[in-house]
Formats: structure tokens, sequence, C-alpha cells
């Protein structure tokens, strides 16, 4: 006896791919983005606060790698344990723009344009 398959459900869409780790990658190859520092190591840090619509990410999920920023260890903690309204102010950087720029220059966009 043969087993009936089981019909492919359709209008069910994936969710587009957001992990991007070459662009994080070429990300930590620049200096940190708080003018004036030069700490090590660099880290990709994720940008939440102040996305267009429909860039936002869902609760407890980080958002598309093209938002994300190069900050060193010591201002990427200090990212997340004094929130990033009062990171960039305190800093002086604008962390939407500058991730607006990296993800512009990056190598690596091609891989997430055309994507929905």
């Amino acid at each position: 006896m043969l087993m009936k398959r089981r019909p492919v459900k359709s209008g069910i869409e994936r969710a587009p791919k957001r992990d991007f780790p070459s662009h994080r990658k070429w990300v930590r190859g620049h200096n940190c983005a708080v003018p004036g520092c030069d700490g090590r190591p660099i880290e990709a840090a994720h940008v939440r606060l102040g996305l267009p619509q429909g860039e936002q990410a869902g609760m407890s999920q980080k958002p598309h790698d093209k938002w994300c920023i190069s900050l060193c260890a010591y201002h990427h903690a200090a990212q997340h344990a004094i929130g990033e309204a009062t990171f960039s102010k305190l800093y002086t950087v604008d962390m939407v723009k500058t991730a607006m720029e990296f993800a512009t220059k990056s190598p690596h966009r091609h891989m997430w344009e055309g994507q929905p």
C-alpha cells in the first residue's frame, strides 16, 4: 500500500534572511564608530532604536545584519548598558545613519538586495 503524500501548503512565505556573517566581518574591519576612539577589539553592534518602519526586529530578535556598526568591545558593552538613546547622545554617534553608511558601502550588500 502506497502512502499518500501530504498536500503542500501554499501561501506560507519564509522570513527573509537576516544573517550575513561576511558583512559583519567587513564591519569589524573598521575603527570604532565613536569619534576619537581607537579601542580594540572591534565588534559588530546591532542598532535597534530608530530603524525605519518595517525594519524593526521582533522581541528577543536581532535586527538584520545591515543594521550594525563597528564598536570596540568597551563601547559595545556601554551601548547595551546605558541604552542606545543615551549612548548616541553621550558619544555623539548617529547609529542609524552610521549603519546605513555601512550598509550602502558594504561589498556584501548584493546578498540582501532584492529580498522582500
